[in-house]
């Protein structure tokens, strides 16, 4: 691995998203950071998804459509071909904000030490029709009290998924929150203060909070360092702040 120049696979995950695709392909693609694999895992697409993919004709592209079992499935057959020394994912309806976004989260490895590297990501919310930041500092402890991090163009070092066996293919939504708590203790991270991605408030999370909380829940619970009283702590919160805020948006 070049330490100043590692190669960097970008990871995304569709199923029906004709919608979105374009845009978000053409944000990976236009990215100045030259050493870099962009790999689409699809669901078997019934829609335009498949059409608008095979329009993209790219070198740094790797594609292929098969039946999975949900995002963390999908990712996990990605990494196993994926040739990066880093390994980024993002959502089919998300796109890098600048064009060297990726260049710029590159610099932030600064030592061999330095497994992980977030930044901030700028959500849309369709609800209110306004825009909020998510994303903080890597802070262990934090994850039993909220998701912190910001994971959407996070990078991992690719040893580091590798030795914690990748994602959790039972989870459907909180399979990297539970990743980040099953590897938290070996991550040693920095962090780029600067939105790089825009995303939508529209994913399975949002439209699903209670199965998100409740397998945030889980994932919380079977930690040593964490445990079930904290587990149980954060759904209750996570749980009653999430319909606040609904409650308080469609008000005004």
């Amino acid at each position: 691995m070049n330490n100043n120049f590692p190669k960097i696979t970008i990871i995304i995950a569709t199923y029906n998203s004709e919608k979105t695709i374009k845009h978000c392909l053409e944000s990976c693609l236009s990215q100045n950071y030259s050493n870099k694999e962009l790999i689409i895992a699809d669901a078997k697409s019934t829609d335009g998804t498949i059409k608008i993919i095979k329009e993209f004709n790219s070198p740094d592209l790797v594609f292929f459509s098969e039946h999975d079992n949900g995002i963390y499935d999908a990712w996990n057959k990605a990494i196993k071909i994926s040739k990066g020394d880093w390994i980024c994912f993002i959502g089919s309806d998300d796109f890098w904000i600048f064009d060297d976004s990726i260049t710029k989260l590159v610099k932030k490895i600064d030592n061999e030490k330095t497994n992980f590297v977030s930044a901030k990501v700028k959500v849309y919310n369709a609800l209110k029709k306004s825009f909020f930041v998510m994303g903080n500092k890597w802070n262990y402890k934090k994850l039993s009290n909220n998701i912190n991090i910001a994971h959407p163009g996070s990078l991992h070092r690719i040893d580091l998924i590798k030795k914690y066996n990748l994602f959790d293919s039972k989870y459907i939504i909180a399979g990297d929150h539970d990743f980040l708590i099953r590897s938290g203790k070996d991550i040693n991270a920095n962090f780029l203060d600067l939105e790089i991605i825009q995303m939508l408030d529209s994913g399975i999370s949002n439209t699903k909070p209670v199965l998100a909380f409740y397998e945030s829940f889980k994932a919380i619970s079977k930690s040593n360092d964490f445990g079930m009283l904290k587990g149980v702590i954060f759904f209750v919160k996570s749980l009653l702040k999430f319909y606040i805020r609904r409650f308080i948006w469609k008000k005004k």
